[in-house]
């Protein structure tokens, strides 16, 4: 499953070279920057925000949730069952519907 995702994330060129329709090179670079999601004291985002997880996702389970809340007080976080870190692969339906029930929301307010 994971090598057909990142198989999406590949093209053909024009003179049939293989390569990443992705710039990876700045995620692969800055990798342990964005990784540990460095939060100046103090600073927040208060906005809506949604954060959609794969409860069968190492990431869920992290203690990541509290940091979330943290920077993004008003998030709204939820887990899809039966998914993984791959959520919106492993319930495309699910994973939609959550994030258009979120949109609606922020919408109408």
């Amino acid at each position: 499953m994971i090598l057909n995702f990142l198989l999406t994330n590949l093209k053909t060129t024009e003179n049939g070279q293989v390569v990443w329709r992705v710039n990876v090179d700045p995620f692969i670079e800055n990798y342990s920057l964005i990784a540990d999601f460095p939060v100046p004291d103090g600073s927040t985002f208060n906005k809506p925000t949604l954060f959609v997880f794969g409860k069968n996702s190492e990431h869920y389970e992290s203690g990541g949730l509290e940091r979330i809340k943290v920077f993004f007080p008003q998030a709204e976080i939820v887990a899809i069952n039966d998914a993984g870190h791959f959520v919106h692969a492993d319930k495309p339906l699910e994973f939609v519907e959550v994030v258009q029930d979120f949109c609606d929301e922020v919408d109408a307010s």
